[in-house]
């Protein structure tokens, strides 16, 4: 049976999230809760599969093979319940390859991109540096439960935007957007023909009582779906580098693999591609982590609301991710960041998600119980000398 509280020591493997928190944080040592992959080990599966790929000691060029792609349809249609081919499959290394792909192809400078914030900011980026016009619909936040604001969305619409990048599941605020609100994005998009990019990459990562609904569901219905998902977040291989971008128009996808293709984007590496075919065949420790992760925020709610109950929080409907309201400190995201790391402790600062957002902070709770009830332990020391 799988452990995912075994501890693992991740430092001095070149990790992000352990190895450079001095260039983030200005000091070393913290205990990290900031950087979206996990602390745990991959399937063994996985590692198996690299361990005998490695074995036959040469690493030439490869290509993806038909296998792997009906290994990723058919995962699809177990998980997300919904049918893809394998000549949708386009693989690039990472989802913001696709995102940026999208952006570049199907829209031309000045034009209008829509995103949902607060949410990952990589998406503003890529909208910014390519010379489009950013335009926030912001999620409606009432008592840290957010929901769409389509008569905002629809707004934008009407007023000429080309492109929404949706997140769903949502990063920092954990909502699994549901079928009704699903085909209320797709209804618009087709009334004003904008192209819908949706971000899938959590979508592996569902809690209890939650069921995620996919763009793709809709591929027969609308042309202007891309839908992009990986297995980094749900395996934590993201140092791996493989994504699936999902298109079925296929005109659509040949202007998309042209770009690519055109810009050396196309493809994985070989060992990325022989873990994520292993990993698409480990239903069971998905479920597995889904039941941790659960068990993981039931503490930290039960911990909070006992001993920091000034911090409200969304309770999230799938991914690792906290999203935690520091407001009453009355202090900035860049300001609490910096005080919890003298407490020795890291986390993600708000305001990169929104400017609405400063005085919150995003926490990854993909990690063994005890390094979470450290880390709860020393936010709690933090507000309790704040007192």
């Amino acid at each position: 049976m799988y452990s995912f509280d075994k501890k693992v020591n991740r430092i001095n493997t070149n990790s992000i999230k352990w190895d450079l928190q001095s260039h983030q944080y200005g000091k070393d040592n913290l205990l990290p809760f900031g950087i979206a992959d996990s602390d745990y080990e991959s399937p063994k599966e996985v590692t198996k599969a690299l361990l005998d790929r490695i074995k036959q000691g040469v690493f030439g060029y490869t290509f993806v093979s038909e296998e792997y792609r009906e290994t990723v349809c058919k995962w699809h249609k177990r998980r997300y319940k919904y049918d893809i081919s394998k000549d949708m499959i386009i693989t690039v290394p990472k989802v913001l390859n696709g995102i940026a792909t999208a952006i570049r192809q199907f829209t031309a400078e000045n034009d209008d991109i829509i995103i949902s914030p607060p949410v990952y900011p990589p998406f503003s980026n890529l909208i910014i540096n390519n010379n489009r016009n950013l335009v926030p619909n912001r999620l409606i936040n009432k008592d840290e439960v957010y929901t769409i604001d389509f008569n905002d969305l629809e707004t934008h619409f009407k007023n000429g935007a080309k492109m929404y990048i949706l997140c769903n599941p949502h990063n920092p605020v954990g909502r699994v957007f549901n079928k009704a609100e699903i085909s209320k994005i797709i209804n618009l998009c087709i009334k004003y023909d904008v192209f819908l990019v949706s971000d899938e990459i959590h979508c592996d990562l569902i809690l209890e009582g939650h069921e995620f609904y996919s763009v793709g569901n809709f591929f027969g219905v609308y042309d202007k779906i891309i839908v992009c998902t990986a297995p980094s977040k749900t395996f934590n291989m993201a140092g791996l580098r493989c994504a699936n971008i999902i298109i079925k128009n296929e005109k659509i996808r040949d202007e998309f693999l042209g770009y690519i293709e055109n810009h050396s984007l196309k493809g994985a590496n070989l060992l990325a591609l022989t873990a994520a075919e292993a990993a698409y065949k480990c239903d069971y420790w998905v479920d597995a982590q889904s039941k941790h992760l659960l068990n993981n925020f039931n503490y930290a709610k039960d911990y909070l609301n006992k001993y920091a109950p000034r911090v409200k929080f969304a309770n999230p409907e799938a991914t690792y991710l906290i999203w935690l309201n520091f407001q009453f400190l009355g202090l900035k995201s860049v300001e609490l960041i910096k005080e919890l790391a003298d407490f020795g402790i890291a986390l993600n600062s708000g305001c990169d998600y929104c400017n609405d957002y400063d005085g919150y902070l995003r926490m990854n709770i993909a990690c063994p119980i005890d390094q979470l009830k450290e880390g709860l332990k020393r936010i709690v020391n933090y507000l309790d000398s704040k007192k």
